[in-house]
């Protein structure tokens, strides 16, 4: 994961770590769906909370059920994929999932970073999670890195692991 500062083991930080492990089903991997993989960190992100040391926080995920805080700008409005923090005001992770081919990958990144600096007028922190439908190369430039950091916005970057077959 790229994009946080080194100090405190905040929110972002866990549930990049989380979904860094995490295996994705082969159906999933079958269909290139953005929703799909939107449910699929949601439901990730929503088992992991329910186990661990975060049991205050709730996540919504807009193809989930919806609920997710909105903000309005520019006559329109914005929400993220997926939002968690405390039941009563859940804006202190906005997570935004994108689920590009190769050949699509550059605009989606640069498309999920200005999304992310628009969700930040209303959330804490942002997490872009790219989920790579193809072979891609998973570094992220450092320089741009660190600048989302200053601004509470994290990149990961993951190439899909498929579940092991079940007897293999």
């Amino acid at each position: 994961m790229t994009g946080r500062r080194e100090s405190a083991v905040s929110l972002v930080d866990q549930v990049a770590r989380h979904l860094e492990t995490a295996w994705i089903e082969q159906p999933l991997l079958a269909g290139i769906v953005e929703r799909d993989f939107q449910r699929w960190v949601t439901e990730k992100v929503s088992n992991w909370l329910e186990r661990g040391p975060n049991t205050d926080l709730v996540v919504r995920g807009e193809a989930s059920g919806g609920g997710v805080p909105y903000l309005r700008l520019l006559n329109t409005s914005f929400w993220p994929d997926i939002c968690v923090g405390p039941s009563d005001s859940p804006t202190t992770l906005a997570v935004e999932v994108k689920s590009p081919k190769r050949r699509g990958l550059p605009g989606a990144v640069s498309h999920s970073i200005g999304q992310a600096m628009i969700y930040r007028l209303l959330y804490d922190q942002c997490l872009i999670v790219v989920i790579g439908m193809e072979s891609i190369d998973t570094s992220f430039p450092r320089e741009l890195a660190d600048e989302l950091s200053g601004n509470d916005i994290s990149v990961l970057m993951l190439s899909p692991k498929p579940c092991p077959e079940v007897g293999s």
